[in-house]
């Protein structure tokens, strides 16, 4: 669902393997955009407008809030994706002192008797840390993320699979690994927080994969169709607009490649381990080695042995590993052999090694 044909069929060549692919899906996943109240899809035509008769939920969370009370009070589920750890904790509070101040409860007396008593003594596990989750989880909501223990994450689970919890808010560790489908998907933000450097971090628009993935929980068996929503605003200052959030629709998945092709760097290191532990001793071994790799399936004979003499090529200058005209075979040298035993980059081991004659040549 998140690999492109091409990629696939890489993917079987490395691995000799024959590839079946079928567009099948057993719940039919319609991909939306609300924009004010009309719900468009990707070629943003507007499909449909948000019934009049949905109460008022204003501010920054009324467009989440009306969606979700549309399906929630429907019944139905409704898993949102945030893009932090904050931001769950933060959307799920807002979303129930919303639907408070309209009168409107998630759990409507469905649970009741012995039911009701071991999801109080489950919701009452839950530590002092994640205090705010016990209330949420009595009013029929919860999130799911980093913060939460091995526990804790059971019992989130288990609660929303029973239909205890049909509100859930998560980041998008949920979306891979967790089985844990939703009528209604809603992206709070269509982005993630990534590193520009140490201690600085910055908003990036969700990738084409991401989304997919996160998308494809919309539909639970015996549902008729998952929907899947992006927020977009009519507001000028808005980072993405309707059309990039289009265009992350109809993306698709991102190309997958193997590391080893990504830069030298990345095959030097995956070479200097292959020679401490013997695999690779010739060039023949070494052109073999690259071969069985998805790097060689993705490129030419030609393409992988220029990459496998720039990384050996390397390796020699460092003074890692070097041919051994004596016994016709690649060896690690004593710096090799210390980096490939610790598998600290080689970059990091020479700083290392200056450090400490530095500081030898302090004490003489």
């Amino acid at each position: 669902a998140t690999i492109a044909q091409k990629d696939l069929d890489n993917l079987a060549k490395w691995l000799d393997a024959r590839t079946f692919t079928t567009t099948f899906r057993p719940v039919p996943l319609h991909k939306r955009i609300l924009v004010g109240n009309e719900v468009k899809d990707a070629d943003l035509k507007v499909v449909r407008q948000l019934p009049a008769s949905l109460p008022n939920l204003s501010g920054s969370m009324g467009p989440v809030a009306k969606l979700a009370y549309e399906s929630l009070f429907r019944g139905d589920s409704v898993l949102v994706f945030c893009p932090s750890k904050k931001d769950c904790k933060g959307c799920v509070g807002e979303l129930l002192q919303m639907f408070s101040n309209i009168d409107f409860k998630i759990l409507g007396g469905e649970l009741a008797g012995k039911e009701k008593e071991e999801f109080d003594k489950a919701a009452s596990s839950i530590t002092d840390r994640n205090a705010s989750l016990r209330g949420y989880m009595l009013e029929g909501a919860a999130y799911h993320n980093g913060d939460l223990n091995e526990e804790e994450r059971s019992i989130v689970e288990h609660a929303y699979h029973r239909g205890h919890c049909r509100l859930l808010a998560a980041t998008s560790t949920l979306s891979t690994g967790v089985n844990l489908p939703a009528q209604r998907v809603i992206f709070l933000k269509p982005c993630k927080w990534n590193s520009s450097g140490p201690g600085k971090w910055r908003q990036e628009l969700l990738t084409g994969s991401e989304y997919c993935q996160m998308a494809g929980r919309a539909g639970r068996m015996g549902d008729t169709a998952g929907e899947a929503f992006l927020i977009a605003s009519k507001e000028p200052k808005m980072q993405w607009s309707e059309e990039d959030l289009a265009q992350l629709m109809k993306q698709g998945p991102n190309d997958v490649g193997s590391v080893l092709g990504a830069g030298k760097d990345v095959l030097k290191h995956a070479l200097l381990g292959a020679v401490a532990n013997g695999s690779v001793t010739t060039a023949e071994s070494a052109q073999r080695y690259c071969q069985n790799t998805l790097m060689g399936a993705q490129m030419s004979p030609e393409e992988v042995g220029m990459a496998f003499q720039a990384a050996m090529r390397e390796l020699g200058e460092k003074k890692v590993a070097a041919w051994d005209k004596g016994r016709q075979q690649y060896v690690v040298q004593q710096l090799g052999g210390a980096v490939a035993a610790s598998g600290i980059p080689i970059e990091v081991a020479e700083v290392v090694v200056k450090d400490l004659e530095r500081a030898r040549d302090l004490e003489r």
